[in-house]
């Protein structure tokens, strides 16, 4: 994961981004409970990973098999499938 990809993450859980080293709470400098927004970037991480895992399912082939790799794409959707209600 790049430091953009961080970085995108934070302002989607709800962090204030002023640059590559400086990033707020919605709260700014004032103590508040971040449990929200830590809980949202943990999740968009956990779903960033999971994506990542499901195309390297999708994308591997196993030349013994010759076959459309059916496996691969059966693994994609379980993993997709996992923390969706």
């Amino acid at each position: 994961m790049t430091q953009d990809e961080i970085i995108e993450m934070a302002r989607q859980a709800g962090f204030t981004v002023i640059s590559k080293k400086y990033i707020l709470s919605p709260y700014g400098f004032e103590d508040a409970d971040l449990s929200e927004e830590l809980s949202n970037f943990y999740d968009l991480s956990i779903m960033k990973e999971q994506e990542s895992l499901a195309v390297l399912c999708e994308t591997w082939f196993d030349p013994m098999w010759h076959e459309h790799n059916q496996a691969g794409h059966e693994l994609a959707r379980a993993i997709r499938s996992r923390g969706k209600a």
